[in-house]
C-alpha cells in the first residue's frame, strides 16, 4: 500500500514486513511515518528527555 509520511510528506511503499503495516491495514485514516522520520523523532525525544526507547519498559508506560 502506499502512504505519505506525516512529517516528510514524501509518498512510500509499505510493504507487509514493516512493523506499521498491519495498523495502516486495520485502520487505512492512520497517519504513517517513514523509518527516516521516525528515527529522527527518537533521537530528538531521547536529546530533550535523557531516556532511552530501551530503557522504556513496555508495561510501564500504560500505566504513567
Amino acid at each position: 500500500m502506499k502512504k505519505n509520511c506525516l512529517f516528510c510528506k514524501k509518498e512510500f511503499e509499505v510493504k507487509p514486513g514493516d512493523p506499521q503495516y498491519r495498523k495502516l491495514l486495520a485502520n487505512k485514516a492512520k497517519s504513517y511515518v517513514c523509518k527516516r522520520c521516525n528515527q529522527s523523532l527518537q533521537t530528538e525525544a531521547s536529546a530533550a528527555t535523557g531516556l532511552h526507547p530501551d530503557q522504556i519498559d513496555e508495561h510501564d508506560k500504560f500505566l504513567k
